[in-house]
């Protein structure tokens, strides 16, 4: 089961709007809901289901790779085609993407000052959740960052450490250079091997995680590949959160 920072703020936030029923038409909110779903939908699956369960082998405890996760986020990673690179600024995402790509000052304001109209308030004082937007319109794909400074929101000292996708939508997708969305999972396991954990959700959805450690078995960053029907559905990249709070310039 996942276990980082970012996750269980996220699945807390989500836990806090299912028990309040809240709703709201504000797209940040619309955005930053579908990744909290997601986070909520694969927490709550414990524990990690066993190879037998799904007939999918984990990394064995004394394996390691011959790659790192680390590099994958820095090397490996496209939006709809376009090569990005994490970390980075969120102006550099920008750029990279190009213009017909943006996000809201407004809805970050709005996710600092928690005026959304939700009962739940994403945002830690350093964590926040920037929704992606193609020719204006919603992808409900979302950048994941650390913010500098909540009252000066500058999209150069913005840091980038994730990213998620939306399902359903058909611009701002993640995927990696060689495994997109409609790939098979026999090609996710070939082209990186056995995951570290595989989690069960729900409407047959499966969850395949791959970590990278520290020397202190501290996890680092993350890859997790979302699987339906033995197809790739989605594709989610972070660094941990604790790792970068203290390195922003």
């Amino acid at each position: 089961m996942l276990k980082g920072k970012i996750l269980a703020l996220l699945a807390a936030g989500a836990l806090l709007c299912a028990l309040s029923a809240c709703g709201t038409d504000n797209t940040a909110v619309q955005t930053e809901t579908t990744a909290l779903s997601t986070a909520a939908e694969i927490t709550a699956t414990t524990p990690a289901v066993t190879t037998n369960d799904l007939g999918i082998e984990t990394l064995a405890a004394d394996e390691e790779r011959d790659y790192k996760i680390e590099d994958i986020l820095k090397n490996n990673l496209e939006i709809d085609g376009i090569p990005i690179s994490l970390p980075c600024t969120l102006n550099e995402l920008l750029e990279t993407l190009g213009d017909d790509y943006s996000v809201k000052k407004s809805d970050i304001k709005h996710t600092i000052e928690g005026t959304v109209d939700s009962k739940f308030k994403d945002f830690t004082g350093e964590f926040i959740i920037a929704g992606l937007y193609y020719n204006d319109k919603d992808t409900y794909c979302s950048a994941h960052a650390l913010i500098a400074n909540p009252k000066k929101i500058d999209y150069d000292t913005i840091k980038v450490i994730g990213y998620f996708s939306g399902s359903g939508r058909e611009a701002a997708i993640l995927n990696l250079l060689d495994l997109t969305r409609g790939d098979s999972l026999d090609k996710c396991i070939k082209n990186y091997g056995n995951p570290d954990e595989v989690n069960l959700g729900k409407n047959g959805k499966v969850y395949l995680s791959y970590y990278d450690y520290d020397e202190n078995d501290k996890r680092t960053c993350w890859l997790q590949i979302t699987v339906k029907n033995n197809i790739i559905d989605n594709i989610w990249a972070e660094f941990e959160t604790e790792d970068l709070v203290n390195n922003q310039n």
